[in-house]
């Protein structure tokens, strides 16, 4: 160790998990894991004290089988991410859906709050890939609890 440099360690993203189906998070949670990403906690439903206090860099959401609806599901969670008391930023909102490859269907998503949107008929290694290049799979020590820059939640409201 040498004095005056600082070190930081490479920390996989936090990541919450919301699937209706508890006999897939198991899986999901693998998937995850192999495309660098920390679940930290799952939800068969949108548990916002739960969600805020966790604060994740990423929310991976299948929006197939929500009680509230897909795009209703995705809007509270974007709610209660703008709500959250600390909320240093907007973290990736990964909606997982069977019908992800419509493009009503992914325009609705991002309108309604996801920042990114996949098909359940993607294989696991192309959606690890994916996850991997768009998401990233490392953060800084300093940042592992923090969300990226709250700027890119502001261009998304704005359509930028």
């Amino acid at each position: 160790m040498r004095f005056g440099t600082v070190w930081f360690a490479k920390l996989p993203v936090r990541t919450y998990v919301i699937e209706a189906q508890t006999l897939f998070v198991p899986y999901l949670s693998r998937m995850l894991e192999r495309a660098g990403l920390s679940v930290i906690e799952t939800s068969a439903v949108l548990n916002e004290k739960s969600l805020s206090e966790a604060r994740p860099g990423v929310v991976f959401v299948d929006i197939d089988y929500s009680e509230r609806g897909g795009m209703t599901l995705l809007c509270g969670i974007r709610e209660t991410l703008e709500r959250s008391p600390d909320a240093t930023g907007a973290p990736h909102v990964v909606a997982y859906s069977s019908g992800g490859a419509d493009e009503t269907r992914r325009a609705s998503c991002y309108i309604s709050g996801a920042t990114l949107v996949y098909s359940k008929d993607a294989s696991e290694d192309e959606l690890v890939a994916a996850l991997r290049s768009s998401v990233g799979t490392t953060v800084n020590e300093a940042d592992a609890g923090a969300s990226p820059p709250r700027e890119r939640l502001a261009k998304r409201r704005r359509g930028a």
